[in-house]
């Protein structure tokens, strides 16, 4: 094959890989919208229709947050609101807490309010519940550990509150579930968020998770002496970080391809 006949084939090949390309970032950009729900599920809600929210919202009970002054939701925009939006919500009482995927928050927001309720400028695409599995510990579950558990069965857990909840109503829940009294781990004011140690029964976990105020449970640390090395040495050395890049990429194919002319080339010299 001489040298022009490798050049056409090549471009072709080229063509061929950046055409590839633009359909999958096409069909990526329809998937925009997902994101990863417990368990690492993806999720991609539907967009609502807001001409009739405000009645399918009254027949929603999963919306329906036992509170009588706020309730935490997710919110999905079309875009990530800016500046002009975000003072929008914060007019009809609406805060963004936190991000929690493609274009969608974790916020705060009046337990009455509906998204029928705020206008069509806020960019809002949907509003769903907060999963309860979503506030599990992310590495265990529901699944208690032995480090965590008491001499008399109980269980020792982390309940971390939202951003907006004051100390008050943290310390008053904290006190609800723990048969002693509850360690503060965290103050408000300080980098991590608002936090109470308590020891409880098991079957409590969902209940405190289920709680609108509560942001997630976690486990306690285990004692490093409760730690075996060949658990260390897993975490340490994963297949993903080991890994060499292979050819499938476009960038690899790519690179064979140079490869290979430039050999056929040195062999036709």
């Amino acid at each position: 094959m001489d040298s022009k006949k490798i050049s056409i084939f090549i471009m072709f090949t080229l063509l061929l890989i950046f055409s590839q390309q633009a359909l999958s970032a096409e069909e990526n950009d329809s998937d925009k919208y997902t994101f990863d729900n417990y368990g690492g599920e993806e999720f991609t809600p539907q967009p609502m229709e807001f001409g009739e929210n405000l009645n399918n919202q009254e027949k929603d009970e999963s919306l329906s947050i036992r509170t009588t002054e706020r309730k935490h939701v997710l919110f999905q925009f079309y875009a990530n609101p800016d500046k002009e939006k975000r003072q929008l919500l914060q007019d009809h009482g609406v805060q963004l807490i936190e991000g929690a995927g493609h274009y969608t928050y974790i916020v705060s927001m009046p337990a009455d309010l509906t998204p029928a309720d705020l206008p069509a400028e806020s960019g809002l695409r949907w509003m769903g519940v907060l999963p309860v599995e979503n506030k599990y510990d992310p590495n265990l579950g529901l699944n208690v550990p032995e480090w965590a558990r008491t001499e008399n069965g109980q269980v020792e857990i982390k309940i971390y509150f939202y951003d907006d909840v004051t100390d008050q109503k943290a310390q008053l829940l904290a006190n609800r579930y723990s048969s002693s009294t509850p360690e503060l781990l965290y103050y408000s004011t300080s980098k991590d968020p608002l936090a109470y140690g308590v020891i409880t029964d098991e079957n409590n976990i969902t209940s405190i998770a289920s709680e609108d105020i509560v942001k997630q449970v976690f486990f306690p640390e285990p004692e490093p002496s409760l730690v075996s090395d060949s658990t260390l040495d897993v975490e340490q050395s994963s297949p993903e970080a080991n890994q060499l890049p292979g050819f499938e990429s476009p960038f690899g194919i790519m690179l064979l391809l140079i490869v290979f002319v430039v050999v056929k080339r040195k062999g036709s010299q």
